[in-house]
């Protein structure tokens, strides 16, 4: 008896886990339209990306061949000038400390 009560348990369970997309429509019910494709070229989008200041931050941090060390190929003026708070400016130089002590590379 618990064989058949498991058995009837699995089947249950696998028949509730079907997927019903093969379902056709019928006449009056309109047929189901794929999801729209985000179009990320939009001005907005655009603006975002570009002024994400720690995006901004990010992309100044350079490896200096001579030194061989990471820096922050910012000034704290042009960075302001950027939007870029002073209190994220000094996040950004003690990152790059701390990387510079690590030893970090970065993957080219």
């Amino acid at each position: 008896m618990k064989k058949i009560f498991i058995g009837i348990f699995c089947v249950l369970a696998f028949a509730s886990c079907k997927d019903h997309s093969d379902r056709t429509t019928g006449p009056d019910e309109p047929t189901p339209t794929p999801p729209e494709e985000v179009d990320n070229s939009d001005n907005e989008h655009i603006y975002q990306q570009q002024s994400d200041k720690g995006s901004i931050l990010t992309s100044h941090i350079v490896f200096d061949d001579n030194t061989g060390k990471y820096i922050l190929d910012l000034s704290e003026p042009d960075a302001i000038s950027l939007g870029i708070s002073k209190e994220t400016y000094d996040d950004a130089v003690v990152v790059v400390g701390k990387m510079n002590e690590l030893g970090l590379k970065l993957k080219e």
